[in-house]
């Protein structure tokens, strides 16, 4: 059996899982960009961009604007510049309307285009750079409350491990922002404890394809700070049993 170190996907001949290494999404050699908001794209190099928001202002840019919208834009900058004071939206004789926003990045106050108004209004910050950084830290954020959503058995497992093994670091994000649910320094071993939300939908709001690309992109982060990745399946509830087990198959597999 081969097991592929970025993705875990198992095969029975060595040659087509080394071929497959070679080429797999998550190898870090393999990774492609947006080309508007540099974040990763999974899924192969076949895509440009993550989103069609990010396609059509990259493509958007180079179009040359026309007269009209130019002396809009001119307005609004001279609306801009009245200082403390002016208007919460500014109405044309042409009716088109803006509407000045504070960006959610930089919380600088900004007029929104009139190109697109039904479009445009839903812009939230001011400049596509403020738009990338908030989007880069959003996308690596750690849910605040990460540990009091934390499930019996995980919470079992880890106490578990802070009897055996000397130092234990539970949902730290030292993953370039991402965490693991368990994590052993000294062994360089991140523990994914994923329970039947990762495999399967729970809920009408719930994205199972959004749930499990986050965990192939947290695997490649944690496998590029040289730490392996060891994840165990959790569908059933609270069972001390079950925890024991898998701790004692933890155990061996770190003394193999």
């Amino acid at each position: 059996m081969f097991e592929c170190d970025f993705c875990d996907r198992t095969f029975g001949n060595a040659g087509s899982g080394k071929l497959h290494q070679r080429n797999c999404d998550l190898n870090p050699s393999n990774k492609t960009y947006c080309k508007e908001c540099d974040e990763v794209l999974i899924g192969g190099s076949q895509k440009d961009f993550c989103s069609r928001s990010c396609a059509a202002t990259h493509n958007n840019r180079g179009r040359e604007k026309s007269e009209e919208t130019k002396a809009k834009i001119s307005q609004s900058r001279k609306g801009q510049n009245n200082g403390p004071g002016f208007p919460e939206y500014v109405n044309y004789a042409n009716s088109c309307s803006i509407h000045i926003k504070e960006c959610k990045y930089c919380e600088e106050l900004f007029i929104a285009s009139v190109d697109k108004p039904s479009v445009d209004y839903r812009r939230t910050t001011c400049s596509d750079n403020c738009l990338h950084l908030f989007r880069s830290e959003h996308s690596r954020k750690v849910v605040a409350d990460k540990l009091n959503k934390r499930s019996k058995n995980e919470k079992y497992f880890a106490k578990l491990c802070e009897e055996e093994f000397d130092k234990v670091l539970t949902n730290e994000p030292m993953f370039n922002g991402w965490d693991a649910d368990v994590i052993l320094p000294n062994y360089k071993i991140a523990v994914l404890w994923n329970g039947r939300w990762h495999y399967e939908k729970i809920m009408e709001q719930h994205s199972l394809a959004q749930v499990q690309n986050r965990d192939r992109i947290k695997k490649s982060e944690i496998r590029e700070y040289g730490y392996r990745c060891y994840v165990i399946k959790d569908m059933g509830g609270y069972d001390t049993s079950f925890v024991d087990e898998q701790f004692e198959q933890f155990k061996t597999k770190i003394a193999g």
